[in-house]
């Protein structure tokens, strides 16, 4: 015995274990091809889940950039174009036409949803829109307010409200500290 164990316990194989309990060679064969498939399951549940964390990573910098991309749109539109602004200098609805046959997307969501929803008077003083996730195919992949000349796009809903504003403020840039926020958080 070294250190209160028995070392001949520690170094015994499933083969071993199985012929002390009295286990049939039959069904020693048995348990080891489920501890094979067990491992074997594991394994392709780990790869999988790798896999799915890369493509949502390349979906969040895909939208974060066409969320840019949106954003300059506007910024160039409010300051050369002969369009009607808001009282703060912004675009008061988006044109489709700005982006030459190339709308801005939202990889994250599902095809299918309408482009953007424009923010309402009662938002006006938001920099977020009230629903950061889109809960339902009614959601809009981007919110826009031509009250404050920003865009945010929406986030897939989520089994928790924390992973839903880590990908919202991943994909939007910014700082929410909590799903109720309008405000970012000091930087």
């Amino acid at each position: 015995m070294m250190g209160g164990r028995d070392s001949s316990v520690e170094n015994r194989s499933c083969a071993d274990v199985a012929r002390t309990i009295g286990l049939a060679p039959s069904m020693r064969i048995l348990l080891n091809i489920l501890i094979a498939l067990a491992l074997i399951g594991i394994a392709v549940v780990v790869a999988m889940s790798l896999q799915a964390d890369g493509i949502q990573q390349d979906q969040i910098k895909t939208t974060n950039v066409e969320v840019r991309r949106f954003q300059r749109q506007i910024a160039l539109q409010s300051a050369v174009a002969d369009i009607e602004l808001t009282s703060e200098g912004f675009p008061v609805t988006i044109d489709p036409l700005w982006f030459e046959g190339q709308l801005p997307t939202n990889t994250m969501l599902e095809h299918g949803r309408p482009w953007v929803q424009i923010a309402g008077w009662d938002e006006r003083a938001s920099l977020h829109p009230i629903d950061l996730a889109a809960h339902d195919v009614a959601a809009a992949q981007f919110w826009y307010s031509p009250y404050k000349g920003i865009v945010r796009a929406r986030v897939p809903a989520d089994i928790s409200d924390e992973r839903v504003l880590r990908i919202y403020n991943q994909v939007n840039g910014s700082r929410l500290t909590d799903m109720f926020s309008r405000i970012d958080a000091e930087r």
